[in-house]
């Protein structure tokens, strides 16, 4: 594969869209639901693979453009901080204003206990400061997009550092420190997830070679995936790996990072498989090409919401339909927004999705950077 491929690879956007949906799942099982082992099980279960799966996607991506972001490299950063950094701002103010409305309702406050096991009043001050340092932030999900941003900034700056495999095998090793040295959140955050960005771009060469493994490979793979994973989470729900420093909780680092990359793989592979089929091909793939507009509008506006508002409203029915119909909505209504109202108003498209603003034109349209 060359570093510079000329016709659209298709399955990173179908990977993309399986992971939207297990991120989506994954909200779904609000604290209440997860009062039930099977809805927990679940819950930890797909905590194993969703971020770290956005993380190798992102750095793939990252490195089929790494040409351009080594000759441009401050004009690269400010493209990337507009893309990601530009929507973290605008829909951290929304979520505080929301929220902060929502708390002062009597009818609704005690359902956000249910959902996100509860939110503060901060002031002004206290919540600029949070907003920029993500220090107790109450727009919790969009920690990802910061440190996304600041895992690509680091990678404009110093590409070959970041993707050397001494480099990596340490990010890999860092989370050790990381437990028994106070760190910021977000930081915490980046240096859990960003190992799997650089061993993206690190791998990207021979990626095509590695999908297009042989149907039993990747049967095997699948199967030691699950059967590993399933092990893996009874042992957190049992908590083998509470305990700092014992060697169990040692062996935690190595074993989840085991587990994340066999999950990479198994949903890689499996949408290079679909990718060549006819079946949830497109589905998927625009699935994935909207993932960010989905990602940033499901939660806490939408699913959460949705499924505290049903077990509340209708306590009899399965929490299962909760779930499902928190699903549907965190998918639907975010892409209804996108397609009817964001595309069409550039400048809004340019403040909640850092999309670049550019003059009405019917053969131009304002859609984010993939």
């Amino acid at each position: 594969m060359q570093n510079k491929i000329s016709k659209r690879v298709v399955w990173p956007d179908i990977a993309k869209g399986i992971g939207i949906l297990i991120v989506v799942i994954f909200h779904t099982l609000i604290p209440k639901l997860r009062e039930n082992s099977g809805f927990y099980f679940l819950y930890i279960f797909l905590s194993t693979v969703q971020m770290p799966l956005f993380f190798f996607v992102s750095g793939w991506l990252f490195e089929m453009k790494s040409d351009k972001y080594k000759s441009h490299k401050l004009k690269s950063i400010g493209s990337k901080f507009v893309h990601l950094m530009i929507p973290y701002f605008s829909f951290s103010v929304i979520y505080y204003i929301l929220i902060n409305i929502a708390l002062n309702i009597n009818a609704i406050a005690p359902m956000l206990s249910m959902s996100n096991g509860g939110y503060e009043k901060y002031s002004l001050s206290e919540s600029i400061f949070q907003i920029l340092t993500f220090e107790g932030s109450m727009a919790k999900n969009l920690w990802f997009i910061y440190a996304l941003f600041i895992a690509m900034a680091l990678n404009i700056i110093i590409p070959r550092i970041m993707k050397h495999p001494i480099m990596i095998a340490a990010l890999f090793l860092l989370p050790y420190f990381l437990m028994a040295v106070p760190t910021p959140y977000i930081i915490t955050q980046l240096f859990l997830y960003i190992p799997y960005f650089s061993l993206a771009r690190l791998l990207f060469n021979k990626t095509e070679a590695i999908l297009a493994m042989k149907k039993y490979t990747y049967a095997i793979i699948t199967l030691i995936y699950f059967v590993g994973s399933t092990f893996y989470v009874l042992g957190k729900l049992n908590k083998i790996f509470s305990e700092k420093w014992t060697l169990l909780n040692i062996l935690n680092v190595p074993i989840s990072a085991f587990i994340a990359i066999l999950g990479i793989l198994f949903i890689c592979t499996s949408a290079n498989y679909i990718s060549h089929t006819r079946f949830f091909n497109k589905a998927l793939s625009y699935l994935g090409k909207n993932s960010l507009i989905i990602y940033l509008i499901h939660v806490p506006i939408l699913t959460p919401s949705v499924v505290s508002v049903m077990i509340k409203v209708l306590p009899s029915v399965p929490p299962i339909f909760d779930c499902l119909a928190g699903l549907i909505i965190g998918i639907t209504v975010p892409l209804f927004i996108y397609e009817f109202i964001l595309k069409r108003v550039p400048v809004l498209n340019t403040v909640f999705l850092g999309a670049p603003l550019r003059r009405k034109n019917k053969n131009i349209e304002t859609k984010p950077e993939r």
